[in-house]
This record gives C-alpha cells, structure tokens and sequence, in this order.
C-alpha cells in the first residue's frame, strides 16, 4: 500500500510540474516586444516585421530569423508553427540572442505572438 502511495505521489507532482511548466511557455511575456508590426516578408527561415510598412527609412524594421525553438502562438494562447506566419499578419516578437544593429535590424526571434 505505501508503495502505491508513492507512485501516486510521483505522477502527481509529475503532472504538476509538466502543467507548470506548458503553462509559463504559453504565456505571453511581461516585457515589452523588441518590435511590434505588420509581416511584409516570409522565406528562408525569416520574417521581416514591419513597424509602419509605408515608410521607406524611420520606422522600427526587423529581419527575424526563425530557429527551431522559436515561439509562435496567437494573442489567444494557441499554438502556432513558423509555416503558419503569413505576410500581412500584425505581429509582436521577441528577440533571442544578440540584435545586429543594421537596418532593418537582424535578430533571432524567441517568441511571436500574431494578434
């Protein structure tokens, strides 16, 4: 009997914690998005996220590469994959890693929310 205790308390604090830890990746982060924009580019594993589309020079722009362990979810929560980012699409990311400052800037993206 205090064997079947102990399974039962392992799966417990098993479940607990895989819950725990889904529930902290979902989430969207406190911090404010290294760049907020519309999607006006989508290939070779990048995105290029647009602040104000119609201004040539200015604005923020970002070149974001997408990595394997990169986030995408919508405003919702719901998970997304990379193939699923659209051009058009307002978008809000978070970078990964070091930023090159160029212009646009080039970065890694962590997280994306698609709103």
């Amino acid at each position: 009997m205090n064997q079947a205790k102990l399974v039962l308390a392992i799966l417990l604090t098993t479940l607990v914690l895989a819950a725990a830890c889904t529930a902290t990746n979902d989430k969207i982060p406190s911090a404010t998005p290294d760049i907020r924009g519309e999607v006006t580019s989508v290939g070779g594993g990048r995105i290029v996220v647009e602040e104000k589309p119609a201004e040539k020079s200015g604005s923020a722009k970002a070149s974001v590469r997408l990595a394997p362990d990169t986030v995408v979810a919508l405003a919702n929560g719901k998970s997304l994959g990379t193939a699923d980012l659209r051009k058009g699409q307002i978008v809000k990311v978070w970078f990964s890693g070091p930023v090159m400052e160029s212009y646009p800037v080039q970065a890694t993206a962590g997280k994306i929310i698609v709103e």
